[in-house]
């Protein structure tokens, strides 16, 4: 999560811009599946779809996101302290 400033609160997550369960590397081969909202510059992992409390947030704003040439469904979004993360679908699914 981000230093110096705090996230939009949880609540703001009842109508995101978009959900759905996305692969996180967590090391160079270890992904982990987690449900993900995206509201505004903000990212909110969960392990389960029905948690309240997020296993984690990244600010997207300062930051930013691109695909990874080495397959469709991946990127990789750099947050604003700069710390890169790997993302992965199972496939494409646009979900609101």
């Amino acid at each position: 999560m981000r230093r110096g400033g705090r996230p939009p609160p949880l609540v703001s997550l009842i109508d995101p811009d978009k959900q759905g369960f996305l692969h996180k590397q967590r090391v160079a081969v270890l992904w982990k599946r987690y449900w993900f909202a995206l509201k505004s510059a903000y990212l909110y992992y969960f392990n389960d779809p029905e948690d309240i409390n997020a296993a984690g947030i990244l600010q997207l704003m300062g930051g930013h996101v691109q695909s990874r040439g080495d397959d469709a469904f991946s990127f990789e979004a750099t947050d604003s302290e700069g710390h890169t993360h790997v993302f992965a679908a199972d496939r494409f699914v646009c979900s609101k």
